[in-house]
Order: structure tokens, then sequence, then C-alpha cells
């Protein structure tokens, strides 16, 4: 066999070897590809609600048309409660369980430009399966004293109120939740409805020829929302 001959058949086997390797190559990925194909890999979450009573205007918890009340007032005060409760149902899995942290969000003060009422001012006292988290029995805590506050599992960034855990056998925390504002919130004078005391226009003239002058507080709303975040403990 001469020389050309010999190098026809080298580059031949060659070329044979890359092809098998190439072959053998593309086969495997797709028997890798071929075999995960044939299994189900199924992602499912359970259910995680928070549900709130029906004076719950959209979830959000307001204080508006009140005057500031102490302690002993705003704890006795009815109009200043609502309830939420926060369950898991986990789809018959008896082993999982989940757990969650409660905060305050959406927290919004109207008029939002001026507004004097702020989270220095509102008291919040919550309840959770009849055991305070936040606050006791005697009075509220200022949502101020806790704004920076974070849950120990970081679901919950800011205004952190408490966390849970939700099991097979454990599977609906309630919340009761009372906010008022408190005693040292001054009410703001609404400058367009009131006269001032040494101008402005006179109302009500009195029998001895002085008139008596009218000052009229300003309305404010505070209100925020109870936010829930889980993860599968």
């Amino acid at each position: 066999m001469d020389n050309n001959n010999k190098r026809t058949l080298i580059l031949s086997i060659i070329g044979i070897l890359v092809l098998v390797i190439a072959v053998v190559g593309v086969s495997f990925a797709m028997f890798t590809f071929s075999g995960t194909g044939t299994k189900e890999n199924i992602l499912k979450t359970g259910t995680i609600s928070v549900s709130f009573d029906n004076t719950t205007s959209g979830n959000k918890i307001e204080i508006t048309n009140q005057y500031p009340e102490s302690d002993a007032t705003g704890m006795a005060d009815a109009n200043n409660q609502t309830t939420f409760t926060v369950q898991g149902d986990f789809g018959g899995n008896t082993t999982m369980s989940v757990d969650y942290e409660v905060g305050l969000s959406d927290i919004t003060t109207t008029p939002a430009t001026g507004a004097t009422i702020s989270d220095n001012y509102v008291k919040v006292a919550i309840q959770k399966n009849s055991t305070y988290v936040k606050g006791t029995a005697s009075g509220g805590v200022l949502i101020s004293s806790f704004a920076a506050d974070h849950g120990p599992k970081n679901l919950i960034d800011s205004y952190y109120v408490t966390n849970g855990t939700l099991t097979n056998g454990d599977l609906t925390d309630t919340f009761t939740v009372k906010a008022y504002l408190a005693d040292t919130y001054d009410l703001p004078t609404d400058a367009a409805n009131s006269d001032t005391e040494n101008g402005g226009n006179l109302t009500i003239p009195q029998q001895d020829g002085s008139a008596q002058h009218k000052k009229t507080s300003k309305s404010e709303t505070y209100s925020f929302k109870v936010k829930v975040v889980a993860a599968q403990a």
C-alpha cells in the first residue's frame, strides 16, 4: 500500500472515530433528556389565607373621626377593635409546617401634606389567640416603638408584630387588634373654618355686644394594613 492510500485510510478511521464520539455524545444527551422528561416534577404550594371581619374596610384598619383617648378608654372602646385570622391549608399533608410573620404595612395619613397624626400618636394592642403580643390589657404601645423591628426570619423587615407556625394540628391563629389615638395627640385647628382670636370674621353676636369666635378642629385619618408573609419551615 502506497503512502497516499495509508494516509487516506488513517484519515478515514479518525473521521469514523470522531463521528462515533459525536453520536455517542448526542445519544447520551438525548437519553438524559428523555429520562427526566418521563418523570413528573410537581411543585404545589399550600394555602395561607388572611381573613378580616366585616367591619374592616378593604382590609385596612382605620382611625377616623376619633378623639384622643386614655389607655383605659381606648382599650374599653369596642369601636377601636377588629379581628382577623391566619389560616393554613396543606392539602392533607400531615408533615408540612409553615412559618409566618405578621407586621403592619401601607401606613397612610390624610391629609398627607401637613398631617400631624403619625406613628408617634397611634397606639395598638394586639392579641394572638388571647395572648397579647403588642401592648397589654391595660393599654397599647405606640406604633413608632416597633417601626424599625424585623422578624426573626426577616420575612417582615419593618413594623414587625409577631410570628407563628402553622402545622397539621394547628392550622388557624386568631388575632384581635385595637387601635386608638393616644391622649398626647392635639387636635389640629382647621384655619379655613376658624376665626382668629383677635381678627377675622366675628360670629354670633352676644347680648353684651361682644362676638363669639369660632375654632374648628381638622379631620385627619390614619390607616394601616396587616401584612402576613409565610415560608415553609
